[in-house]
């Protein structure tokens, strides 16, 4: 069964990001995985500047053009709610911020070693943390 990962968050939460990706990292290192960063509202992210101040301009920027980045070691890759559709192996592990409804539904449908979930409202997702019975992450 694959880890799943809850992280309360409110907003731009750089703290909660923080611990996001380190808990990715971490996941996939220990399964030898890549990370699927999964942003269903990539545009508005990108606008934002959350992953340019986290990752920097210039990962942010590849990462936009589709390219891979390196992250402590662990490939990195971005993909959208439509493209993650069309993925079909289990050796990755999901790092999905602010999901959508329709998110939730494709995550449903995914296989992954590891998912963790950084809503954009406290208690957003709650139930479909609970549900699937991730581990909760304080932020």
């Amino acid at each position: 069964m694959p880890s799943m990962f809850y992280i309360e968050s409110n907003g731009n939460d750089l703290e909660a990001m923080r611990k996001a990706f380190t808990i990715a990292a971490t996941e996939a290192n220990h399964s030898g995985s890549d990370i699927i960063l999964l942003l269903p509202e990539l545009d508005q992210v990108l606008r934002a500047g959350m992953l340019r101040k986290f990752l920097g301009v210039g990962k942010a920027q590849l990462l936009r053009k589709g390219l891979n980045v390196s992250l402590n070691g662990v490939n990195l890759t971005l993909q959208s709610d439509s493209t993650l559709k069309k993925i079909n192996t289990v050796d990755h592990v999901i790092l999905c911020f602010w999901p959508l409804e329709s998110t939730i539904k494709v995550l449903d449908d995914q296989m992954y070693e590891a998912l963790i979930l950084v809503p954009w409202l406290m208690g957003q997702d709650k139930e479909w943390a609970l549900e699937h019975d991730a581990k909760y992450v304080q932020p």
